[in-house]
């Protein structure tokens, strides 16, 4: 578990020695321990930045904040070891100036012992770091003694990287400190580091809820001045790696994915030269051709089995061009596909490395080596795989048919041809021909034989189906599923997107989109009072032709008191200005017609679709483009209750 997922107090009748201080008489305190006085102040410190300032003014919060640091000038090393006050002081800085903190970061680096290894202190040392460029650089100060803590504030940075230098094997490989390292590579090299990779998942959600503190990398002159440091920091990180136990190592890895993204920025050259170095000594594969066929363990390099070293791959592929992608292919994937996609852990990597092809031939071989083990992927349930196969084959526009025909055979549906209609319901269940149907075919319209629950990966991999560039068995097989099968579809929470995006693909023609329509006819009240059916509709609607909305219209405003009165439908009733239609129908065809267009045109705009026009048609389209335009911007509450494009609420 990584440093911030610790965060929790301990365990009752659990004593934990590693807190707790010899005194002079021999007896042991409790590290962290403060007094009720000190713990109110600081939770009053903590209400008073919740509830903000009297009028908002900046004077009073300003005298606040000083009075705050002053105290924290003589105690914050030693309160920031408790778990509480850790959390406040985290708080705190993201309310700061640079000035307020320059203090406590020159005190807190002269305890560098205490808050780079503490388990509380840690996390309120890392969050003073992310504000590091900004306190480095600030222009505040004008007076002499401003100016020597100024010239303090660079001997406290340089104390840093020296101790950091000089501990970095413990602390590269420590719970807690390798956070501070990562945060202090990501202030001297002047690239912002995603947070995932920074830290912890339980630490990000604790500073989205509660703090918001972001490095300022506007603030360059600390990257500038400290480049030695970071390149100091560089080399003897890659050189004190063990490449056969660190690159599994939950704090080390996270570390050296830190100064790759850096790199990545900063100095390509040195970015490949490690890369290449890391692949070279990990992606070796172990050398068992005399293996059993069946032992996966012993087909794969040992990094990308690993929960914490996949990590790492993962991250170099997301980084690839698409020359350097072929080379990971050639070097890592080639000839093993279908033993990345059965294991439990490296499937994750082929599923990153399969979302980034581009390159139409890479597709073609891809396709080659994996398609004829979608049964066995099936098997091991890593649908994952054959999605990200899908989505890969949409955006290389290459494969299609050729996935297609896999997926017919992997679900038994290939022979005799009357069966590939049936492969949407095999698909969104995940089931065989056979499991679903029975040994024998029976009536669709059997109920055991009826599709009644969605699989999300069967949602995800139809909607990746309905956007090829030839969808037609797709869309004949969603087609030919029976109209309480369709509104099931509707009314579940995943069904409900393969709907929405059948009707947003541009690959569907508007005949198949109407026909669906016609079929619900009948069913559209029930669809509209259920909670994911409503939000379908609405969906639908705001995509569909004025002859569809006409048709949707028509048999719901029968049942409008019904609609209105139900706590899903009533959105639909405001957003559809049923009530207009039963009253005034032809005003409600003229706002319909317009507001469709005006809907067709922003999502041309967005699109970046033009076609060439003659000058006056193009002024023509101009002028109603920022009619469009304006017309859309106007507040939600200021619309027309007939405005179809109003969101629920």
């Amino acid at each position: 578990m990584s440093a911030k997922g610790k965060r929790f107090q301990q365990r009752p009748g659990k004593r934990d020695f590693s807190r707790r201080d010899d005194n002079d008489d021999g007896s042991k305190t409790k590290i962290g321990l403060l007094s009720d006085n000190v713990m109110s102040y600081y939770r009053n410190v903590s209400t008073s930045l919740e509830t903000g300032f009297e009028d908002d003014d900046p004077t009073v919060k300003d005298n606040f904040l000083n009075n705050v640091y002053n105290t924290l000038k003589d105690e914050g090393v030693q309160v920031s070891q408790n778990q509480t006050v850790s959390r406040i002081l985290e708080v705190l800085f993201s309310h700061s100036k640079p000035h307020h903190m320059r203090e406590l970061f020159c005190n807190f680096s002269e305890n560098l012992t205490v808050v780079t290894f503490d388990r509380f202190a840690s996390h309120v040392f890392q969050a003073l770091i992310l504000h590091l460029p900004a306190i480095y650089e600030d222009k505040s100060a004008t007076g002499s003694t401003d100016s020597y803590k100024t010239s303090s504030v660079h001997a406290s940075v340089q104390q840093l990287c020296t101790f950091t230098e000089s501990h970095l094997r413990d602390i590269m490989t420590h719970t807690y400190a390798s956070h501070i390292l990562r945060s202090l590579l990501e202030a001297l090299g002047g690239v912002k580091v995603r947070e995932e990779v920074v830290r912890s998942r339980i630490s990000r959600v604790h500073c989205k809820e509660k703090a918001n503190n972001q490095m300022d990398l506007s603030c360059k002159s600390l990257s500038r001045d400290f480049k030695q440091s970071f390149g100091a920091l560089r080399e003897k990180i890659v050189h004190l790696c063990n490449f056969e136990d660190h690159l599994s190592d939950p704090s080390y890895c996270p570390v050296l994915q830190t100064l790759l993204l850096i790199l990545h920025k900063t100095s390509p050259e040195e970015y490949r030269s490690l890369v290449k170095l890391i692949l070279d000594k990990s992606c070796v594969s172990p050398n068992h051709e005399e293996a059993d066929v069946n032992d996966v363990s012993k087909r794969l390099p040992l990094i990308v089995q690993n929960e914490v070293g996949s990590y790492l791959i993962e991250l170099i592929i997301s980084l690839a061009a698409a020359d350097e992608l072929r080379e990971l292919y050639e070097q890592i994937f080639k000839g093993k596909l279908i033993y990345f996609a059965v294991h439990p852990i490296a499937n994750y990597v082929l599923q990153k490395f399969l979302s980034m092809v581009v390159d139409p031939d890479m597709m073609k071989e891809l396709l080659t080596d994996i398609t004829g083990y979608l049964e066995d992927i099936l098997a091991v349930n890593h649908l994952g795989i054959i999605t990200k196969l899908a989505q890969a084959c949409r955006n290389t526009q290459t494969g299609q048919e050729e996935l297609i025909k896999a997926l017919l055979t992997a679900f038994h549906c290939q022979e005799p041809v009357e069966k590939q209609t049936k492969i949407v319901p095999l698909i969104a269940s995940l089931q065989t021909f056979e499991t679903f149907f029975g040994e024998e075919e029976a009536s669709s319209e059997s109920p055991g034989h009826l599709l009644k629950t969605v699989n999300i990966h069967g949602s995800l991999l139809l909607q990746e189906l309905l956007q090829f560039v030839k969808p037609k068995l797709v869309v004949t097989s969603l087609l030919s599923l029976s109209p309480a099968e369709l509104m099931g579809l509707c009314c579940d929470k995943c069904g409900s997107h393969i709907v929405d995006t059948f009707f947003r693909s541009e690959m569907v023609l508007d005949t198949h989109k109407f026909a669906f329509l016609k079929r619900l006819e009948g069913l559209y009240v029930n669809i509209a009072c259920n909670r994911n059916g409503s939000r379908c509709l609405e969906s639908i609607w705001k995509g569909s032709s004025l002859k569809a909305k006409t048709l949707m219209a028509e048999e719901l405003s029968k049942h409008q008191d019904r609609i209105e009165s139900d706590q899903w439908g009533h959105f639909l009733y405001r957003n559809f200005a049923l009530l207009k239609f039963s009253q005034r129908r032809k005003e409600w065809i003229e706002i319909q017609g317009v507001s469709t267009k005006k809907q067709q045109l922003l999502n041309d705009i967005l699109q970046g679709k033009g076609r060439k026009k003659n000058k006056k048609k193009q002024s023509k389209e101009t002028t109603q483009i920022n009619e469009a335009v304006a017309e859309l911007s106007v507040p939600e509450d200021r619309k027309d209750s007939a405005n179809t494009d109003m969101p629920k609420t």
